[in-house]
């Protein structure tokens, strides 16, 4: 499917909001009650950028949602309905440690360490919404295969009942792609992060057929500026 077009935005922090404004009206197109989205980095962000918006000319209808949480809203109503329920940090904890308890590996003279089960949750945590390529390249190694091992274990052993962030994006990447949902043709990006890749993957499905905004702010340090290059790629 062919991309829409979008448009990248920069300015200096002190501009930001005056240049989110400038976005929203234009994604609006002249209508004051068209609803735009605004994906924000944090809910921090989302309170501060609302709270700045409102000493511009009146702007209604903008919801500000994270990427998590609307992928949650656009995926969580199916993951329910198959009566999964969202996973907790005690729960990935208890099932990793059945699965060293189970087959320890090379963790078995510290399999029982909480300090252990910490790592191998975090681990385990951005594994799943990095994708395959990057479980790939850590399985070169010894070390890397048996924190992928694990990884893969217990989510064998939750995804019938549980869920997490890759499955909510994964689920709203799919929902996209076979069915319409209103209310979403008008996106703007709002100081995005680079993102993984299960993020990266409903971005560009988002912007396969909706107009989208990325709103970044330039540091003027060459370095850390070098990322917007990254981030145009999101939608493109």
């Amino acid at each position: 499917m062919n991309r829409m077009p979008f448009e990248l935005s920069r300015c200096t922090p002190p501009d930001v909001l005056v240049t989110l404004a400038a976005a929203i009206e234009q994604a609006k197109g002249g209508d004051r009650l068209a609803p735009v989205t605004v994906v924000v980095p944090t809910n921090v962000a989302g309170v501060m950028a609302r709270r700045g918006l409102g000493r511009q000319p009146g702007i209604l209808g903008v919801d500000m949602v994270t990427l998590n949480r609307l992928a949650e809203l656009l995926a969580g109503p199916a993951l329910a309905h198959a009566k999964r329920r969202p996973v907790s940090a005690p729960l990935l904890d208890l099932t990793i440690r059945q699965v060293l308890d189970e087959a320890p590996g090379i963790y078995g003279p510290v399999a029982h360490h909480p300090a252990t089960v910490v790592a191998l949750r975090e681990l385990h945590q951005e594994l799943r919404l990095a994708g395959e390529e990057s479980r790939d390249r850590l399985s070169r190694s010894r070390r890397g295969r048996e924190a992928v091992r694990v990884s893969n274990a217990v989510t064998r052993m939750l995804r019938r009942q549980w869920y997490d962030e890759a499955d909510l994006f994964t689920g709203a990447t799919e929902r996209l792609r076979t069915e319409p949902v209103p209310g979403l043709d008008h996106i703007v990006l709002y100081l995005p992060n680079p993102y993984e890749d299960a993020a990266r993957r409903f971005v560009g499905e988002l912007a396969a057929t909706r107009s989208i905004t990325i709103v970044s702010a330039t540091t003027g340090d060459e370095a850390a500026d070098a990322e917007l290059v990254i981030i145009e790629g999101y939608a493109g």
